[in-house]
């Protein structure tokens, strides 16, 4: 880490347990003179452009201490939230590339402090975080320093997407990164599992953001695919699409963000059913299923575009059309 010449660091302190019961959390001490506070680690990120970028970290302070998170390198006014780390809110954020902020209470006093925001093609970048009188603070408040305060930092972690995933545990003085999950199966992957004629998809998923897509089997375009997918209706479907001809089977129940969702598309020819939470949604009896797919997106589009956020708890690809009492009994 780096941080400003009114602060004082101690890594790995023995003052405190970290998140994962051992003590590698650094402790940072303000020193009574007036200035502002940063914290930041060098990690030399670019921030594409119109990409959401996620970056988080365990905070905690028992004096009285919060915590603002921003990225570095991007200017002001972009993207900002001030955490309370004594009741655990998230207090003054803002920001033209502000996406979300989200705080988590851990045991002993932890919080994970969580900030999405959307790059605007900025090179150099780096996480940053300032220390904060209030936690209602707004974007690099001057912090008064105390020296008879503290705050301890650890797991800061730094991601594309607009949701952050697990800790990723290192060794390293610097954040971690993480990139975008590569959800592609392709080549003899695919043609070991895939069976062209006829198959079912099943899955168990939360709906966390927006209209996501669950399974995609296609040949990387609209008019050649198998999809399992929210829709901007918010309802669940099941698409089949060959050479301008479709299939589109719907649900009437309609989605929304935080449901549970389980839901099941069967296909063979002119022979299709969708399931959605143990109900038969739709079926189409004049279907013709295309024979040129060769690769599957998890979580993606029939490009492998991504949209929406996923908690996808279980996936399934039979070989088979399942009878339609099959999918009820999955989605049930």
């Amino acid at each position: 880490t780096h941080e400003n010449s009114n602060t004082s660091q101690e890594s790995n302190t023995t003052d405190t347990e970290d998140p994962a019961g051992t003590f590698h959390a650094t402790k940072i001490t303000p020193t009574t003179a007036s200035s502002l506070r940063s914290i930041y680690w060098g990690t030399n990120i670019t921030f594409t452009n119109t990409v959401n970028f996620t970056m988080s970290a365990f905070a905690k302070s028992t004096t009285g201490l919060h915590v603002q998170l921003r990225p570095r390198g991007q200017g002001s006014g972009k993207a900002w939230a001030t955490f309370n780390l004594t009741t655990g809110v998230v207090g003054n954020s803002g920001g033209t590339s502000l996406v979300s902020t989200k705080i988590e209470k851990y045991p002993n006093d932890w919080y994970r402090c969580f900030l999405t925001f959307t790059g605007g093609g900025h090179t150099a970048g780096g996480f940053g975080a300032l220390i904060m009188d209030d936690g209602n603070d707004g974007e690099a408040a001057t912090h008064t320093g105390d020296a008879s305060k503290s705050i301890f930092f650890w797991g800061a972690q730094f991601e594309t997407g607009s949701f952050a995933t697990s800790y990723i545990p290192t060794s390293s003085a610097v954040a971690v990164t993480r990139g975008d999950d590569d959800l592609i199966i392709d080549g003899e992957d695919l043609t070991d599992f895939h069976n062209q004629p006829e198959g079912t998809i099943f899955a168990d998923y939360k709906v966390i953001g927006g209209d996501p897509d669950i399974f995609y089997l296609s040949n990387n375009t609209a008019s050649r695919r198998i999809g399992l997918y929210e829709a901007g209706s918010s309802q669940t479907r099941f698409i089949i699409g060959n050479s301008g001809t479709q299939s589109d089977t719907t649900d009437s129940s309609g989605t929304t963000v935080g449901d549970n969702i389980k839901a099941a598309g069967a296909y063979k020819l002119n022979d299709v059913a969708a399931s959605k939470n143990g109900v038969i949604s739709s079926t189409d009896s004049s279907v013709t299923i295309p024979d040129d797919i060769d690769r599957a997106y998890i979580g993606g589009y029939y490009d492998g575009s991504v949209e929406g956020v996923l908690g996808l708890r279980r996936l399934v690809y039979y070989q088979q059309r399942l009878p339609n009492s099959q999918l009820v009994t999955l989605t049930a």
